[in-house]
Order: structure tokens, then C-alpha cells, then sequence
């Protein structure tokens, strides 16, 4: 006999037994746990999903996947993956989406559009020769113009111009310049 079919034989035999102590009822309950292999609480579908939703509630968002495994209420990101056969990343983007359009990280909740109207914005102010250019220039808080041609879609430098209708500044086609300070000395001439 395994120990988990003697676990099962007594988890069957004291089940059937009314009026068991309230020590014998947690011992029902470890063991239990004991026989699914998990430590801890046991994770059912309901107990997972109310944990979530108890976060949500609290914080006004759905916990990110590392908040799983440091809230402890919530259950780890294993149980998670364990129980619905996925990421527990991809189990809470499925399940508990946050805002509709908006995006992960430092920029959430801002839309695609937010992000292509932050770009012209800063494009049109600072008028940069090139994609460097409008990253060593832009102000805190823009984001760089890969983040954003990459949430748009584009590319590329030119593309992402494209796509948000923007012009080089006089007319150029996207070349770039560079300023030259050069110094000849004067010679006398030989004689």
C-alpha cells in the first residue's frame, strides 16, 4: 500500500464517522492536503478566483503575477499554473484583464492613442533630426520612440513618423545632419 491510498483508506474511514472531535476534523483537513500533494491551503477553483477578486477589491486592479506569491491571501503562482494548465500570467490576463486597450508597465493605463498623441506632441516640440535625436531630447515621462512605434506597430523611425502624420522639421526626408566646427589655421604662404 502507497502512503497516499493509506491516507485515502483513512480519509474514507473517518468521513464516515459522525460526531468526530474538532481535532479530528483538522486532521481531516491535512490530510487532505497531504493527498493532493500541496502543502498549504488547498486551491479550488472558487477559493482561487475569490482571492482575486478579494485583491481586486482591495486595490482596484488584478494582482500581477508576483503579488501571488507575496500577498498572502492570494495563492502562488504555481497553484495557479498548476490548476488551469497555463501561466498563472496568462490565467490572469484571460480572466481578470485590466483596462480595455491599455498597456502593461510604466505606461499602463494609457491607450495606444494616448501614447501617438504623447509622440506628436513631443515630436512637434522638440523637432528632432532623428530618432536619437528625439530620445536624447524628449522630457521625462515620454516614452522613447521604440516603445511607442512597437505599441503602434511600426518599425521603424519612418514608420512610426508615418503612421503619427508627423514631418521632419524643414522638409527634410528623415537624413541626418550633422553640424561640423572645424578650424584651419591660417599658413603663411611659402616664399
Amino acid at each position: 500500500m502507497t502512503r497516499k491510498q493509506a491516507i485515502s483508506a483513512v480519509l474514507g474511514y473517518l468521513e464516515q464517522q459522525p460526531d468526530l472531535p474538532q481535532e479530528l476534523c483538522k486532521a481531516i483537513l491535512i490530510l487532505k492536503e497531504m493527498q493532493n500533494g500541496m502543502p498549504g491551503k488547498i486551491w479550488t477553483d472558487g477559493a482561487i478566483r475569490g482571492a482575486v477578486e478579494r485583491f481586486i477589491e482591495e486595490n482596484g486592479r488584478p494582482p500581477k503575477v508576483k503579488e501571488l506569491d507575496g500577498v498572502g491571501y492570494l495563492p502562488p503562482h504555481t497553484v495557479v499554473a498548476r490548476q488551469y494548465g497555463m501561466t498563472a500570467g496568462r490565467w490572469l490576463e484571460e480572466n481578470y484583464p485590466g483596462p480595455k486597450g491599455g498597456l502593461p508597465g510604466r505606461y499602463k493605463g494609457l491607450t495606444p492613442d494616448d501614447l501617438k498623441g504623447m509622440f506628436i506632441a513631443e515630436y512637434q516640440r522638440i523637432q528632432p533630426v532623428g530618432e536619437e535625436d528625439f530620445d536624447r531630447r524628449r522630457q521625462k515621462g515620454i516614452p522613447c520612440w521604440r516603445y511607442t512605434a512597437k505599441v503602434l506597430g511600426a518599425s521603424r523611425w519612418n514608420a512610426l513618423r508615418e503612421i503619427c502624420g508627423v514631418t521632419p522639421p524643414n522638409g527634410r526626408s528623415g537624413e541626418r545632419a550633422f553640424l561640423v566646427d572645424g578650424h584651419v589655421p591660417e599658413v603663411e604662404p611659402p616664399g
